[in-house]
């Protein structure tokens, strides 16, 4: 009788531990997202939470391990991550997604019900923003780009005409394609805008343009074009000076306007005699 009575005690622990992590759930939004977006991840669970503990599953590092409520900014190689978290609620956003960032972190929380681990994976698809990089010493701008699958790069300035690349590499395929090519600058491009175009042959597209103004090539080119950035200069003292002068003339005569009715109250005007009679 006493052993079955410790079987049956023994048991009742075992299941009631297996029924209170059970009734734990956590159940996350998912979906592919655009490189360059802001991942957004809601979770919601069955019973209120305590704690929650947010790993890189790539590199095995705990990234936040917190008591709840509670709301945090992390940096997680160069990538910036937001978790905000409640007893019902539990939010978390990548900012400007990157092929790099396809990979599984996992999400355990802990509350009066049990614990649940939950498998965030990140899906990235698209073509990244490319990035356009300056090289003063060569005299040369470099484009580069991270995207889905492959695609091709094209040199056009702000008419649309095409330039040819000085060099460029074959893409290279990790689980995402990386695109790299030059472009030399020249007298021919010195007043343009030049922009760097990736596109899929289905004619999805996204460009970048260098420079956003005639100084910055100016720069670059250094003494290929010095009577450019000499006018610049000399237009950027002349709106200066302009517009001082135009709110120093405007402030004066807002002080003659206001000493104005003052001077006309302390005029004093003469008698007026009446004419004498003929």
């Amino acid at each position: 009788m006493v052993w079955g009575q410790k079987i049956s005690f023994c048991l009742l622990i075992i299941l009631h531990g297996l029924v209170c992590n059970g009734l734990l759930y956590l159940k996350c939004s998912t979906e592919t997202w655009e490189c360059g977006e802001t991942v957004t991840i809601t979770c919601t669970p069955t019973h209120p939470l305590e704690k929650i503990s947010f790993k890189d599953d790539a590199v095995g590092v705990i990234l936040l391990e917190s008591d709840l409520p509670t709301k945090n900014e992390l940096f997680a190689e160069d990538r910036k991550i937001s978790i905000e978290g409640t007893e019902k609620k539990v939010k978390i956003s990548i900012y400007d997604v990157k092929f790099s960032d396809t990979k599984k972190y996992i999400l355990r929380v802990t509350g009066p019900a049990g614990h649940y681990l939950k498998n965030i994976i990140i899906n990235v698809s698209g073509i990244c923003q490319p990035k356009i990089i300056s090289r003063e010493e060569t005299q040369e701008l470099v484009c580069e780009a991270e995207t889905e699958k492959n695609a091709s790069i094209v040199w056009m300035d702000d008419h649309r005409k095409i330039y040819p690349s000085a060099k460029a590499k074959e893409p290279e395929k990790v689980t995402y394609f990386k695109l790299w090519s030059s472009l030399t600058l020249s007298d021919e491009i010195k007043d343009n805008v030049i922009c760097c175009s990736v596109s899929y042959p289905d004619g999805t597209y996204k460009d970048s343009c260098f420079p956003r103004t005639l100084e910055t090539i100016s720069t670059l080119l250094g003494s290929k074009s010095p009577a450019l950035s000499i006018v610049l200069l000399l237009m950027s003292v002349a709106f200066v000076a302009a517009l001082f002068g135009y709110l120093l003339k405007r402030r004066n005569r807002n002080i003659m306007r206001a000493e104005t009715p003052e001077e006309e109250e302390n005029i004093t005007h003469p008698q007026l005699v009446p004419p004498s009679p003929v």
